[in-house]
């Protein structure tokens, strides 16, 4: 066991606190982007090293061995669809061990979602379909439509119909926003509006003779 140079023993185990070391700030209580910051610290022999886990749970066995500068070492959590903490356990010179401490809880999306179109006309109607669009983590917040990437619609739902459109090709855009604030990428396609074709269609298929 440490004895300074008081023959004082060091019995009192070592302890951490946590701080966000960095991030970038979401939306909805999401962060785009966390490193924690493990902060230790020990009254006596010193802090010799720790080992840290995450979870989303309550709590978790520390496993992994932290690489310690100035008595602080650093955590950055990756996307997760639940909320998560690190726990650590730390160890002085003399040989005491702290119990398991534990984070509060952070919730964090650093992918962004994936965006998928189809569309169809009839008559001079256009609709666009985002299904199968997908974000494993935060979760799809709104979707984004566009016609020939001019203004852009926001809705809760997977699918938008633009109306009243002449004759002609037109491209139709997506692209959707998760929870966390983070935005897919955009994907299109081109439909072709033709009233008169439907309209001579409707005519053969009504005539007789």
């Amino acid at each position: 066991h440490y004895t300074s140079k008081s023959k004082t023993k060091d019995t009192i185990a070592p302890s951490s606190s946590f701080t966000i070391g960095s991030s970038t700030t979401g939306s909805n209580g999401w962060y785009k982007a966390l490193t924690v910051q493990v902060n230790l610290s020990d009254n006596g022999s010193g802090v010799s090293s720790a080992k840290y886990c995450t979870t989303t749970g309550s709590t978790c066995t520390p496993n992994v061995d932290a690489s310690i500068s100035n008595n602080t070492f650093k955590v950055t959590l990756g996307s997760n669809a639940s909320a998560q903490r690190v726990c650590t356990q730390v160890t002085d010179v003399a040989g005491n061990t702290s119990s398991t401490i534990c984070s509060g809880t952070y919730k964090v999306d650093t992918t962004n979602p994936t965006a998928k179109i189809s569309a169809s006309s009839s008559g001079s109607n256009i609709t666009v379909s985002a299904s199968g669009s997908s974000d494993a983590h935060s979760g799809i917040a709104s979707y984004q439509y566009s016609r020939n990437n001019s203004t852009w619609y926001t809705s809760t739902s997977n699918s938008y119909t633009f109306t009243g459109l002449s004759d002609g090709t037109y491209t139709v855009y997506v692209k959707i926003t998760d929870k966390s604030g983070r935005v897919s990428g955009t994907v299109s396609t081109t439909v072709t509006v033709s009233t008169s074709l439907t309209l001579l269609n409707n005519g053969n298929n009504g005539s007789s003779g």
